[in-house]
């Protein structure tokens, strides 16, 4: 193998296992509760900060009312959704499943969903009997139209893991991602870090990875793909048009008094 190579390679092997250890950690003493609260759920998740002269789709609703009422309705503002028992499609309820020689045991836990499940991260190898068991609780939601995907902290700065079994909405049913999304044949792959590199480009508003040493510290403008995902920001057309009413007050108020 060449330096190079064995260079990339020990260094994924190093973000794997601090991935695994940190989320042991944090996770450890939650493990036997029946929730974690809501507070440290958020400090492991990406979250809704505006920046950069975004100003979210609130501001958007003054001005264009009907379109904002239309974008409410549609499958771009729920594309991206923390979970929650209004957002969560798929059934926590069903009976454990095993796929690719993997545990998934999914569980409603008050209004939180969990998963147990053997470790994406701890063992690549689908048939490895010393995969970890995990227990973890969804964070955000991909899609609602006709497939939902559940993201969970791993317990590293704000990187996601994706569980590893989707909903599929029209059939009522659960599949393995390996039979969703396009994959090597006869390979078990990670997804942890996807959603931090990836998703956020598209499934959200003005998302930014913000890399760290040993994760990422994520931060959206909004969940979703929102008004701003299409027309940039709008910070300065708010200004504007507040300037304009401004001007158009004071004329009216000396022409009246």
């Amino acid at each position: 193998m060449k330096p190079r190579g064995r260079a990339s390679l020990l260094l994924l092997l190093f973000l794997m296992a601090s991935i695994a250890i940190a989320g042991a950690i944090f996770w450890r003493s939650e493990t036997k509760l029946e929730t974690v609260p809501e507070t440290k759920l958020a400090e492991h998740r990406p979250l809704e900060v505006l920046a950069d002269g975004y100003v979210s789709s609130n501001e958007c609703q003054s001005c264009h009312e009907k379109n904002y009422d239309s974008w409410q309705s549609s499958y771009h503002r729920t594309m991206t959704q923390l979970a929650s028992p209004e957002t969560v499609h798929g059934d926590f309820s069903v009976p454990p499943m095993t796929f690719d020689g993997r545990y998934y045991e999914l569980q409603k836990r008050g209004d939180q969903f969990w998963a147990v499940m053997d470790d994406p991260d701890s063992r690549l190898d689908r048939n490895d009997p010393q995969a970890t068991r995990i227990e973890r609780p969804m964070a955000l939601v991909t899609g609602s139209h006709h497939l939902q995907m559940y993201w969970y902290p791993v317990g590293q700065s704000r990187l996601l893991g994706l569980l590893p079994v989707h909903y599929f909405k029209d059939d009522d049913i659960w599949l393995p991602a390996s039979a969703t999304m396009l994959r090597p044949p006869g390979e078990f792959t990670s997804d942890t870090g996807r959603w931090n590199v990836r998703c956020i480009q598209c499934h959200t508003t003005h998302g930014r990875t913000r890399p760290e040493a040993a994760g990422a510290d994520s931060q959206v403008a909004e969940f979703g793909i929102s008004c701003e995902a299409c027309h940039g920001p709008s910070e300065s057309r708010s200004e504007e048009h507040t300037s304009e009413l401004q001007s158009l007050a004071y004329l009216v108020c000396r022409l009246l008094l």
